[in-house]
């Protein structure tokens, strides 16, 4: 319960920085349980669809979320048309993917020119290795805010290590494939980045 309060927390302080607009048409992508959708619907945030690869999540989302227009799909084939969407928004879904660059051409030919793709990733930091370690520990259970983050980390303990060793070069691929960067900020033990479409 206390990592979920600590993680809903800090997705609405990290979602300020999100630059759109209240009649900007937004993608949630990788939307999990639509927490993100019903932060940006409470600040005027209306025109929004949410997609994940989970049926389970979009379940859920779809609780949290009724109003809102939910797709099962993958980062890799998204069902939009070309230049559907002046903002994406990708919270903790890199690091999941073995396909960076098919997902970041996805997420180019849906966004239009000028669009701007927002992520919140984890970033290599000395805490998070730490909390990592204490995660994959008996330690976890005795300590309130790391037991549900055990839970987390145990599923997804080899694609975090990969992505904390990749984190340059994912935003090096951005750049490759046209984007260009307005900002990469380090936020505790996360990383915000707001690049737009060239």
């Amino acid at each position: 319960m206390l990592y979920l309060w600590f993680s809903l927390f800090q997705k609405k302080r990290r979602l300020k920085h999100l630059n759109v607009n209240e009649n900007d048409h937004v993608l949630d992508l990788g939307c999990g349980e639509g927490y993100d959708i019903s932060i940006l619907r409470s600040i005027g945030i209306s025109k929004i669809i949410g997609i994940d690869i989970s049926k389970k999540y979009l379940r859920e989302a779809k609780v949290n979320n009724p109003h809102t227009k939910l797709i099962l799909g993958s980062a890799y084939k998204l069902p939009f048309k070309d230049n559907s969407f002046d903002c994406i928004l990708v919270d903790g879904v890199f690091h999941h993917l073995a396909y960076k660059k098919k997902a970041i051409e996805n997420i180019k030919r849906v966004l239009k020119r000028g669009g701007n793709l927002y992520f919140i990733e984890p970033r290599p930091h000395f805490l998070r290795h730490l909390v990592d370690v204490l995660s994959n520990t008996g330690v976890s259970k005795y300590i309130p805010g790391l037991r549900g983050r055990a839970i987390y980390y145990i599923t997804e303990a080899k694609e975090m290590n990969f992505w904390l060793n990749e984190v340059a070069s994912f935003l090096g691929e951005l750049e490759k494939a046209g984007f260009k960067r307005d900002y990469v900020r380090n936020d505790f033990l996360s990383i915000i980045g707001e690049f737009v479409k060239q």
